[in-house]
């Protein structure tokens, strides 16, 4: 049955320091004007946030069930496998919560913070692990998701057992092409780590001679385009003939089976502009830091559903801006300057 399509008023998605400024400033301008005017939503990467915030959290939870927000979220298929569409929900923002921590965040946290441990290393993290021991790890929290999977699955055994064989099938097909993947890209990061420990991104950036100095100068638009027009001809890279999605990691690849959605390319060039430069993210070497980056990267992701997002970072507003208008995302991208009064 196809799902009916969102109707109501244009939707906002609010980034986590909007979120803020509404509990340390309640009733504030912006507020009563996206009440007004906006349909809230917010995501399981928002939730993730709110779990972070620690006694904090409810405070942010009561603030979404004021301002009536639904969730958002990547709509997937029988098999498991995202559509690249969007399902948006009334759903109580407590109720989300709890689902969330009960039924996903085991899961999802173990999955997203393994899959970010290699590039967490390029910044000159997780010092005392080799490349392969991050890499196995990789594979370890992938295939309990898969086995996550199975098991899920097992309820609809008996009532549609076609189905049922599909997802088994559907599995086996991700755990041999991520396998393949996660073996090729421990290959070539191996071939160019370094000796003496230094972070693999300075090396990267002392071999082109590119960096935030050389980008952060670059304005709209084609922001994307102009980056990778330095690179293409700087060492590191002229060498290769790389085209420009190859560049920015969305190219299709042997091992993937199908071409990636648009919020899976809007993360990935999100995170190519954090390693070139553009605007990085501060001190990323941090996990604690290197974690906000890589929820900054699903934010812009899933807001791209929603026809606004508005957020006080001007680094993530500058990156998100720049990857909509390469991918041609329509979402409207807003900063919010805050004046707030001395104290």
């Amino acid at each position: 049955m196809e799902r009916p399509n969102y109707t109501g008023k244009p939707t906002v998605y609010l980034d986590h320091n909007i979120l803020d400024f509404f509990i340390k400033f309640p009733n504030n301008a912006l507020e009563n004007e996206i009440l007004d005017k906006y349909q809230v939503v917010y995501s399981d990467e928002t939730l993730r946030e709110v779990k972070r915030t620690g006694e904090r959290g409810q405070q942010f939870l009561d603030l979404l069930r004021k301002l009536s927000a639904m969730h958002i979220s990547i709509e997937i298929s029988p098999s498991f496998d995202s559509t690249g569409k969007a399902i948006v929900k009334e759903i109580d923002p407590n109720t989300a919560y709890q689902s969330y921590i009960e039924n996903l965040e085991s899961v999802y946290e173990s999955i997203i913070h393994s899959t970010s441990q290699s590039l967490l290393k390029f910044y000159g993290g997780r010092k005392e692990s080799t490349l392969e021991q991050i890499s196995n790890e990789q594979l370890d929290s992938f295939f309990s998701l898969m086995d996550h999977i199975l098991e899920q699955a097992t309820e609809i055994q008996d009532s549609h057992p076609s189905i049922h064989q599909a997802i088994i099938s559907q599995v086996e097909n991700f755990k041999r092409q991520y396998t393949g993947a996660q073996r090729e890209s421990l290959r070539v990061m191996q071939e160019h780590e370094t000796e003496d420990g230094a972070p693999t991104i300075q090396t990267l950036r002392d071999c082109t001679g590119l960096g935030p100095k050389q980008l952060n100068n670059i304005t709209a638009p084609n922001v994307i385009e102009k980056i990778w027009s330095l690179h293409q001809v700087a060492p590191g890279y002229r060498e290769y003939n790389f085209s420009i999605e190859q560049f920015l990691g969305i190219s299709r690849t042997d091992f993937q089976h199908r071409d990636m959605h648009l919020h899976e390319k809007i993360t990935a060039c999100y995170n190519v502009l954090n390693v070139v430069g553009f605007h990085q993210d501060s001190n990323l070497k941090s996990e604690k830091r290197f974690t906000a980056a890589t929820s900054d990267a699903g934010h812009a992701a899933i807001a791209s559903f929603a026809n606004h997002v508005f957020s006080n970072d001007s680094a993530f507003i500058k990156k998100t801006q720049a990857v909509y208008d390469y991918l041609g995302v329509t979402t409207k991208v807003t900063e919010v300057i805050i004046n707030r009064a001395p104290s």
